[in-house]
């Protein structure tokens, strides 16, 4: 009676180690996702700081790519991270199944990142080794009018409008840079979490529940014997 009794608690202890952290949520610690989180956050705040730098390159061809795109997907990043964090500090299933959400879309996210990005830096690189601005966008004159302008004027011209697109072609780089490494932790925190979420997710707490049942039918067993024994 004492050996089982023993034998019992030994099991209980084993299987309750980790009462708020479920046997399939330990896998997703495999992927640590503080550190991935954190790393997601600083991605996004860069991201974001670096599409207001671009706004000193006054391209309006340009303005979708580095007036927009930067922002939302800084801030999709930083909220991944931030659920990243939060599963890791609260391992609990609905907040786990959030982050797991959150990793896809930003994947998804930072692939058409990538191409537009990519688009970006090609185009820019055109124009920086061609030592030309880009196209008449109204914001300077025309070219009829720069004929008869100044050298001096005429080469202040090109220098702005060679300074906008060399620095179009670093932080478009940059962000290319960026935009890969959240895709490949993106995929990471999204494998992870779908390894721990979607493969026998409950099959601890089915044990744990077994071994309650169990401890409690225990020590009734002896009791309706010793009263027929004394009937």
């Amino acid at each position: 009676m004492d050996l089982r009794s023993l034998a019992a608690l030994e099991f209980s202890s084993n299987s309750i180690i980790h009462p708020s952290m479920p046997r399939p949520l330990q896998k997703f610690y495999r992927g640590k996702p503080m550190a991935l989180g954190i790393i997601q956050i600083l991605i996004g705040i860069l991201e974001i700081a670096l599409g207001l730098a671009a706004v000193l390159a006054k391209d309006p061809i340009n303005y979708f790519f580095h007036f927009t795109t930067p922002y939302w997907m800084g801030s999709l990043y930083i909220i991944s991270g931030s659920l990243s964090v939060s599963a890791a500090k609260d391992p609990r299933i609905p907040l786990v199944k959030c982050m797991l959400g959150m990793n896809i879309l930003s994947a998804v996210g930072a692939g058409v990142g990538i191409v537009m990005f990519s688009f970006l830096v090609s185009r820019t690189t055109y124009y920086t080794r061609m030592g030309a601005a880009t196209p008449y966008n109204g914001a300077y004159p025309p070219v009829m009018t720069v004929v008869f302008l100044d050298v001096a004027i005429k080469k202040s011209l090109k220098w702005r409008l060679c300074f906008s697109s060399r620095l179009m072609h670093y932080v478009a780089a940059i962000l290319l840079a960026f935009t890969i490494l959240e895709f490949l932790i993106a995929v990471t925190s999204a494998g992870f979490g779908c390894s721990s979420m979607c493969r026998n997710a409950y099959n601890e707490m089915t044990v744990v529940v077994f071994q309650k049942t169990a401890e409690a039918a225990s020590p009734a067993v002896p009791v309706p014997a010793k009263e027929d024994e004394a009937s």
